[in-house]
């Protein structure tokens, strides 16, 4: 948050994570459970169902992606929780 005060990371509830509080979170779980943080992560994610049909879950600007790849990695070095 001292980084990027404006960025939402509940939704308005205060309790709920937004899109952005589940990304950077997934980040989080990811690198804690294999010591790596992902190089990338897709920028869409939505289905497809069997006629084609595809439904947008949510989506992440590539920049916001990058911000939160350091973040994670950041905060997990200093748990010493990476490789």
């Amino acid at each position: 948050m001292k980084l990027r005060p404006t960025i939402s990371l509940y939704d308005p509830d205060g309790s709920h994570p937004s899109s952005l509080g589940a990304i950077l979170t997934a980040y989080v779980f990811v690198g804690a459970i294999t010591g790596e943080v992902p190089a990338s992560i897709p920028g869409w994610y939505g289905i497809t169902d069997i006629d084609g049909e595809s439904v947008q879950l949510m989506s992440i600007d590539n920049l916001d992606a990058i911000f939160f790849r350091k973040i994670a990695e950041q905060t997990l070095r200093g748990y010493g929780m990476l490789k």
